[in-house]
C-alpha cells in the first residue's frame, strides 16, 4: 500500500494594514468610497502602460499588470485591468476598500483553501481560486478572502480577481477592555499587534474560537480549541501514560490525538468509553437503579437510545428463548447440559430486562438517566509545523 504523508500545516502571516499609502499623484489621500478614484488609483500602483503597435500602424496603450509571487505556494499571479476593476464593483464601506494599501502584501502572504469549477458564463475559464490571508486593522484581526481566476491557458498567469472581508478573527482576549477605574483601558498580555501568524482553519471558520498565545519562539499565534476523548477522567493535565489503551490505533503514529470538531471528540469518548466497560451499566429510571448489559448500549446514554437498547435485548432474548426451545433435544449428556444451562441463563436475563421494560417504557426522557460513557476534554492546540494537521 501507498503511504498517503499529511497535508502540512498552513499557516499565514499577519498583515497589517495601513491606509496612508492609498494617496493620489498630488499626495491627496484617495476617496475610498469613490470606484473611479480607486480604480485610478489601482491602476496606477500594481500595472503600468505600455504602446503596442496595431497593424494599421497606430500605437495603443495596453495596461501591463505586476507580478507577484505567492509564498505558501509558489503562484505567480499577475495584475489585470479587468480583474482590478471587477474588485471595485461592487459596494464596499471601510474598512474593505483600506485593504486596497497593502492588496500586494495580502496576496503575496496568502495561503491556498480550494477551487471553485467556473460555470458556463465564462468559457475562458478553469475557475477560481481561492486564498485566505489574516489583516490587522488597529485593534482587529480580520479573515479575508482572495479569488484569483484561472485560465484554461496556461500562457495566461491567474489574475487577481475580488477580495472581501469574511470575519472578525480578534481572538476575546485579546481585545481591550474596562480598567476598574471605569475610564481607562488596559489590555491583557496577548495583544492584538503581537499575534503574527493565523491557521488556514481559523481564517476559513472551521476553528471558531481561536485564542492567542505565546509560543517557544515567543510568537504570538492563534491557537485552536481542539477535544480529546477518553475513558478516563483526566486529573492535572494530559498524560502520555495512557497513550494506547483507548482505541489502541496511533493511525498516524504515536501521540495524543485531538479532535478540531466537538462532535468528533464526542464520537471518541463514547467510542473508547464504549470499550472500557465491563457488565453491566446502572440506568435510573424514575429514581430507581437497574442493571442493563453495557454492550445494548453501544456508547449512546440518550434517553431514546437506552429505551431502543432495552427494547432490542428484550426482543432478542425472546427470540433466543424461541430458538433453543425448539430446537431437537441434544443426545450426548454435555450438549443437553450446555442446551440446559444457555436456556437458564437467557430466561433469568429475560425476566430481569422485562423489569426494566416495564419500568421504562412508560418513562418520561427526563425520568430516565445514566452515567456519561468516557470523557471529553477541551484542549489548545497549537498551529506548529511540528504538529499533525491531518484533514
Amino acid at each position: 500500500d501507498e503511504e498517503i504523508a499529511p497535508e502540512p500545516v498552513k499557516l499565514a502571516d499577519v498583515v497589517s494594514i495601513d491606509t496612508s499609502v492609498i494617496k493620489d499623484g498630488k499626495g491627496n489621500p484617495v476617496d475610498l468610497k469613490h470606484k473611479d478614484a480607486v480604480e485610478k488609483w489601482l491602476f496606477s500602483q500594481f500595472g503600468h502602460y505600455e504602446n503596442e503597435k496595431q497593424k494599421d500602424g497606430t500605437k495603443k496603450p495596453i495596461f501591463v499588470g505586476y507580478e507577484v509571487l505567492i509564498n505558501s505556494d509558489g503562484t505567480i499571479q499577475q495584475f489585470t485591468k479587468t480583474g482590478l476593476s471587477a474588485s471595485t464593483k461592487r459596494t464596499r464601506e471601510n474598512p474593505h476598500n483600506e485593504l486596497y494599501g497593502q492588496l500586494d502584501s495580502l496576496i503575496r502572504n496568502a495561503v491556498p483553501s480550494h477551487f471553485i469549477n467556473a460555470d458556463a458564463r465564462h468559457g475562458g475559464l478553469q475557475g477560481q481560486m481561492v486564498y485566505y490571508v489574516p489583516a490587522r486593522f488597529g485593534e482587529k484581526i480580520y479573515s479575508v478572502r482572495i479569488k484569483l481566476d484561472i485560465s484554461k491557458s496556461e500562457r495566461i498567469k491567474p489574475a487577481f480577481k475580488d477580495f472581501k472581508i469574511e470575519r472578525d478573527i480578534t481572538p476575546p482576549e485579546a481585545l481591550p477592555r474596562q480598567g476598574t477605574n471605569g475610564t481607562e483601558q488596559v489590555r491583557v498580555d496577548a495583544q492584538v499587534g503581537a499575534i503574527s501568524k493565523v491557521s488556514l482553519d481559523v481564517l476559513t471558520g472551521i476553528v471558531q474560537r481561536p485564542r492567542a498565545k505565546t509560543d517557544e519562539a515567543g510568537r504570538q499565534i492563534l491557537y485552536s480549541d481542539a477535544y480529546h476523548g477518553t475513558p478516563y477522567e483526566i486529573k492535572g493535565g494530559l498524560t502520555t501514560q495512557k497513550i494506547d489503551t483507548g482505541t489502541g490505533a496511533q493511525a498516524f503514529g504515536w501521540g495524543l490525538y485531538a479532535a478540531e470538531r466537538r462532535t468528533v471528540g464526542d464520537d471518541y469518548a463514547r467510542e473508547t468509553g464504549w470499550r472500557a466497560l465491563e457488565g453491566n451499566l446502572e440506568v435510573t429510571i424514575k429514581g430507581v437503579p437497574y442493571d442493563i448489559p453495557a454492550i445494548a448500549i453501544g456508547g449512546d446514554t440518550s434517553p431514546a437510545a437506552i429505551r431502543k437498547a432495552v427494547l432490542s435485548e428484550h426482543i432478542g432474548l425472546t427470540e433466543e428463548i424461541k430458538r433453543l426451545e425448539a430446537a431437537p433435544e441434544p443426545a450426548g449428556t454435555v450438549e443437553k447440559a450446555e442446551r440446559s444451562a444457555r436456556l437458564s441463563t437467557a430466561r433469568n436475563d429475560l425476566e430481569a430486562i422485562e423489569e426494566v421494560w416495564e419500568a421504562i417504557k412508560d418513562a418520561k426522557d427526563k425520568d430516565i438517566t445514566a452515567p456519561p460513557i468516557g470523557h471529553l476534554y477541551k484542549v489548545s492546540v497549537p498551529d506548529a509545523d511540528e504538529l499533525l494537521d491531518w484533514d
